[in-house]
């Protein structure tokens, strides 16, 4: 390293620790999401990333490892925004609107995971596809714990929950419905509206069915009604031990063994 990138190396550095290390960090995943999602993952590179932000290569190695450590930060922050817009739906779910609130909840699901950018469609890609799997147990696993945490505990409170192992049950049904989505994009919203409906054993809560009318919604969406029947039956499964049960063999998705690479 010549004299003049060390300089400039120890000047980021210090202008780092003045603004903040996660600042910083938080820039650089931003920067790589940005392109991936315009050029996709395999045509990224690091200097393309550190050329977006503005710091060195060395900066960029000071808090990544390489690019497929960069590439599951930006992995997290995919998922962490489709939680976030779930938690939106579930406050503002309608009461005993089961119906809607599937609908809704789908439309999430949609745009979270199977959204039209580069680096979803790069995802899909089989040289990807231990990346994907990834992808796709860590959204399984976090969302699942969610529902089951929050929209389940909700549904019993009024409501018999009808499912054993709801964890594990929303865990496969996600899992499921991801692969149903990505083998037939042209599938509709309704058929697996009614898949999952039949899943959870909350049929009677579609086409304006009042089984739900005692749920405790917050406010908005049939989400609620839905997701917390589908989730109600989670939490009896909870009380029982089976919920966060990696005993029942559903580990959390970083727990599952090596990283994936990217393929770049």
């Amino acid at each position: 390293m010549g004299s003049t990138e060390t300089s400039t190396v120890f000047a980021d550095r210090a202008n780092d620790a003045a603004t903040g290390a996660s600042t910083r960090r938080d820039d650089i995943v931003e920067a790589a999401r940005e392109l991936y999602e315009e050029r996709g993952l395999s045509r990224t590179t690091v200097k393309d990333i550190t050329q977006r932000v503005g710091v060195t290569r060395s900066l960029f190695y000071h808090y990544f490892s390489d690019k497929d450590a960069v590439t599951e930060a930006v992995l997290d922050d995919i998922v962490e925004d489709f939680l976030e817009a779930l938690r939106y739906w579930n406050a503002g779910r309608e009461r005993g609107n089961v119906d809607k609130a599937l609908t809704d909840c789908l439309r999430i699901f949609r745009n979270g995971i199977f959204e039209s950018g580069s680096f979803r469609r790069s995802l899909a890609n089989t040289e990807n596809s231990a990346l994907y799997l990834h992808f796709v147990q860590t959204v399984s696993d976090r969302v699942a714990r969610y529902i089951v945490d929050s929209t389940v505990r909700d549904f019993e409170r009024f409501h018999n929950v009808e499912i054993e192992h709801v964890y594990e049950t929303f865990y496969m049904m996600i899992v499921g419905m991801t692969g149903l989505i990505r083998a037939n994009p042209q599938i509709s919203d309704d058929v697996v509206k009614r898949i999952v409906a039949q899943t959870l054993h909350i049929e009677g809560y579609l086409g304006g069915g009042t089984q739900g009318t005692g749920l405790a919604g917050t406010g908005a969406g049939t989400a609620h009604a839905s997701a917390s029947a589908s989730t109600g039956t989670a939490h009896a499964s909870t009380s029982t031990g089976t919920r966060t049960s990696g005993s029942n063999g559903t580990r959390r998705a970083d727990e599952r063994g090596t990283r994936p690479r990217a393929h770049s």
